[in-house]
């Protein structure tokens, strides 16, 4: 008998076993077969901006570009072709690190390695996702607050708890003394503290699930740190308390620094009065409701968060660096090409092969900058995308240190731009208005630091005489300082009228029968092409309406269009 239940117990481990080896090969298949590969799935963006947001309002900093430039650029659809993170501190860090164009040198070569160490050494990287995977993603999970302001998250009053938490332990004293007013003392408190427990984690049920996802972030830490000892001692540690000297040792040693205060911290608020619970658990939860535990054990954990805050946010960015280094290297991995940039100290721009990471097949371009340049062309033919494709890459360079190209080099400078403006009917202001406060924004910062700045169709909301000579006022102004400024228009114009200080390219097409071609390759010179008004016939519009604007385009040209009457 005790033979059959020993092998029953051994077929069972082994049983046991091979369905735990089965289902850790179908998780390693589906890592494999994940990288590299874009994601079908979109997260939503309100989930992520937390940490970036917090980060923002505590440092006061305005080295991160701003959220005009940010929705100029379709930033937020960046972040969706790039992420691949596998927990949401991953998600939340990737957000923020795209933000800010100006890391330091040392971080950035720390992402560097890191991305290759991905790439390049697939089984540690897959030991390294399912540990990430392990942390989670939570929906807003509002850690990011404790790391900035955690005074703000401490419950008042706390010795209120711990009173009435020795309440129970008082009435069962009592008891020994007089049974009925020992009992009816205890029933009271217990059905008060219970009552107390429920309502006031309620109102907390938020901020405990912080604290779970803080415990997930923990475990995570010990994880990597036991797992990838070796790994770490080789990764010198950057600046990651942000100021300004690289920290000391390597990132082994900055983990453990990172992880003392909290490696004690088991299981932090494990349960809730307001989850389902199995009846196993609900002897433990009546427990803890009784002497407040959770209430007295969250301000135990916030005033840790509150005395070791620098390490807390070092814990927090070391998991966020690491996840984003998988998601860089799987981003990598999907593209046709790209590169490592190099930084200069002098103010130029030099792009090999550049593409836009949105394009599906895109068509590269190569182009010097060293100075301001605008960039005509005809509607549709490429130059809004083109001066965008060098934006982008701009902020990929300064952010993660990768680009879209062959070779991308450049100065580092702020990146700021004026593109997809519009009206703004909640507040009263016209597109006009709202054009000359994003110029003057970036005549001001212009002013204040080197930055790089991206125009599509400058001052497009007012008349043609008067758009082009405020349009000439404001690029030579921006000319006169020590950024560079690229502008796409179609004002020619401009070219003619600027042509000593702001080089000039273009863009082209084709029309061949009743096709027109793009060929999305940029041209030295101004534009010499026009397409508006056969891309009407193009479109199917009546031969009417396309024979009367030739004419009336033939008027303009000539100067005799002044009678022409509505």
């Amino acid at each position: 008998m005790i033979i059959v239940v020993v092998v029953a117990i051994a077929l069972l481990a082994a049983a046991t076993w091979l369905l735990v080896k089965r289902s850790r090969a179908k998780s390693d298949q589906v890592l494999m077969d994940s990288f590299g590969r874009v994601r079908s799935e979109m997260i939503e963006m309100r989930y992520v901006r937390s940490y970036h947001v917090n980060a923002l309002e505590s440092d006061g900093q305005d080295t991160y570009i701003d959220a005009t430039t940010w929705n100029d650029l379709s930033m937020d659809s960046i972040f969706q072709r790039i992420n691949a993170c596998h927990c949401s501190i991953g998600e939340e860090y990737l957000y923020h690190v795209l933000h800010d164009v100006h890391a330091p040198d040392g971080l950035l070569a720390f992402r560097t390695h890191l991305r290759t160490w991905c790439a390049e050494d697939p089984k540690s990287r897959m030991r390294l996702q399912r540990i990430l995977e392990g942390i989670g993603r939570r929906s807003g999970s509002g850690l990011a607050t404790y790391l900035f302001d955690p005074v703000a998250k401490r419950l008042p009053h706390e010795w209120v708890y711990k009173v009435l938490a020795l309440l129970p332990i008082v009435a069962l004293s009592v008891i020994p003394i007089t049974m009925l007013v020992g009992v009816a003392m205890l029933l009271c408190f217990v059905c008060f503290n219970v009552i107390v427990a429920v309502v006031k984690g309620k109102s907390l049920e938020s901020d405990l699930e912080s604290l779970r996802y803080f415990s997930a972030l923990v475990h995570g830490a010990k994880s990597i740190q036991r797992v990838f000892d070796s790994k770490l001692q080789e990764i010198a540690s950057p600046d990651f308390a942000g100021t300004g000297e690289p920290d000391k040792g390597n990132l082994k040693d900055t983990l453990k620094a990172a992880l003392a205060p909290y490696k004690s911290m088991r299981g932090v608020l494990p349960g809730s009065m307001h989850r389902s619970a199995s009846e196993l658990e609900l002897p433990f939860l009546l427990f803890k409701a009784v002497f407040l535990s959770d209430l007295i054990l969250y301000n135990r954990t916030v005033d840790v968060m509150i005395a070791h805050n620098t390490e807390l946010r070092r814990l927090y960015a070391i998991i966020g660096e690491l996840d984003v280094a998988v998601s860089t290297a799987s981003f990598c991995a999907s593209l046709p090409w790209h590169c490592t940039p190099s930084f200069k100290e002098e103010h130029v721009i030099v792009v090999e092969q550049g593409y836009h990471p949105l394009i599906v097949d895109p068509v590269p371009n190569s182009i010097v900058l060293d100075n301001d340049c605008i960039v005509t062309g005809s509607n549709a033919s490429g130059k809004s995308t083109f001066i965008k494709m060098i934006a982008v890459n701009h902020i990929l360079a300064q952010t993660l240190h990768v680009c879209c190209a062959r070779a991308f080099s450049l100065g580092r400078a702020h990146v700021i731009s004026s593109m997809a403006l519009r009206d703004d009917i909640e507040s009263g202001e016209s597109y006009f208005m709202i054009e000359i406060r994003s110029l003057l924004r970036i005549i001001r910062e212009c002013n204040k630091q080197r930055c790089i700045c991206f125009i599509d169709e400058i001052l497009r909301g007012t008349n043609t005489p008067e758009r082009i000579a405020a349009s000439t006022a404001v690029l030579r102004v921006l000319h006169n300082t020590e950024s560079i400024c690229v502008v796409a228009s179609h004002d020619v114009e401009l070219t003619r009228i600027l042509e000593r200080v702001y080089e000039n390219y273009h863009f082209c097409e084709q029309f061949i029968g009743n096709e027109i071609v793009f060929d999305y390759k940029v041209k030295e010179g101004p534009s010499k092409s026009r397409n508006a008004i056969r891309l009407l016939e193009y479109m199917g519009f009546d031969a009417q309406i396309v024979a009367e604007a030739q004419a009336m385009l033939g008027k303009t040209e000539n100067g005799s269009n002044t009678d022409y009457q509505s």
